[in-house]
């Protein structure tokens, strides 16, 4: 077997549990992070009949936020796969992002500086980019600008990125990705790949905005290259394909046989509707689906040039219908076995 010398944080996200299937696959034995708190459901249903590959994972248990734990895990490690981040749009969530996103972050560049990791690949978001109004096709030359398009996730994502170029310039050997919106097989009701749950629930609306959608197995073979390469000093930006939201409902809705959206929500209806969950959420005390941020960005649209990693990788994108086929196909997989 394969030496444990590879670090994969957050491994049981959506990205971080399928790097950790590629590895095991290849017979690696791999070190994984996890909260006590994780829940261990989506890792499992990724690796479905494979489940035994999960015997290469040694899991250890804490939080990256503190350094303590975050010098233990990256000690005795060749390369870091920091896949741990918080996605999240609500109100009140700024001190948890920062915590998770920037903090955390820091403890991990840092430990790996220390401790001689030889290669750090960290996760970022083209949220750390930045978005601004009228904005042309984003690159990884695009300046970050604070703006009132940017939610408190991008500027944590931001904050945490910077974090990481701190300690390249302090002789860290590093790489940055920034991905868009990945689809895969995931959590059909929370992360990115949510929207092919609430296609099959049935999705009356749509909004005339846009953004990058990338296949996570395209992301998971980019990050294996990098670090099979060695790139550092670098950001790279992955996208797939940009899409208007209203291509995207309408081809999932193909492939799950339901009805496309007809009912454009605009910014008024849109205003009405994050109001009207906020105040539900007031008084359920759940979180809201629909905030000020996400319907921002719905509204807006986000154009990504993948350029400069096809030309470093000579690599091409799954064809954006055939994610979309291949995940759907699962999700519908899913739905008969829940309902047998």
């Amino acid at each position: 077997m394969a030496q444990k010398n590879i670090l994969v944080t957050g491994g049981t996200g959506l990205l971080g549990a399928h790097l950790l299937l590629a590895f095991c696959k290849q017979g690696h034995d791999v070190v994984a992070t996890r909260r006590a708190t994780s829940d261990m459901k989506l890792l499992h249903s990724i690796f479905g009949i494979q489940r035994s590959l999960l015997n290469h994972i040694t899991w250890l248990t804490g939080d990256l936020c503190d350094p303590i734990f975050a010098d233990e895990v990256t000690r005795n490690v060749q390369t870091v796969f920091h896949c741990a981040g918080k996605v999240s749009f609500g109100a009140g969530e700024y001190d948890s992002l920062i915590k998770t996103n920037v903090d955390a972050t820091a403890n991990i560049a840092n430990s790996s500086l220390v401790n001689g990791v030889e290669h750090f690949i960290h996760v970022s978001s083209v949220a750390a980019i930045g978005r601004t109004e009228n904005q042309t096709i984003i690159t990884e030359n695009t300046e970050w600008k604070p703006s009132s398009y940017n939610s408190n996730y991008a500027v944590s994502k931001y904050e945490g990125e910077m974090e990481v170029w701190r300690a390249i310039a302090e002789g860290l050997n590093a790489v940055i990705v920034n991905p868009v919106l990945i689809l895969g097989h995931g959590n059909w009701t929370t992360d990115s790949t949510s929207i092919i749950g609430r296609v099959f629930n049935g999705m009356p609306f749509y909004t005339n905005g846009g953004n990058g959608f990338v296949d996570v197995d395209d992301v998971v073979r980019i990050l294996l290259w990098l670090s099979e390469n060695k790139i550092c000093n670098e950001r790279y930006i992955i996208c797939g394909a940009n899409k208007k939201y209203k291509d995207v409902l309408d081809t999932i809705c193909i492939e799950l046989d339901r009805k496309p959206p007809t009912i454009e929500a605009g910014k008024f209806l849109c205003a009405l509707a994050w109001r009207w969950e906020k105040m539900k959420s007031m008084i359920t005390g759940t979180p809201s689906v629909i905030t000020k941020e996400t319907i921002s960005t719905a509204l807006n649209t986000s154009e990504y040039d993948s350029s400069k990693i096809i030309a470093l990788t000579k690599m091409t994108f799954t064809p954006f219908e055939k994610t979309v086929e291949k995940y759907c196909k699962i999700f519908l997989d899913e739905q008969k076995i829940k309902g047998a």
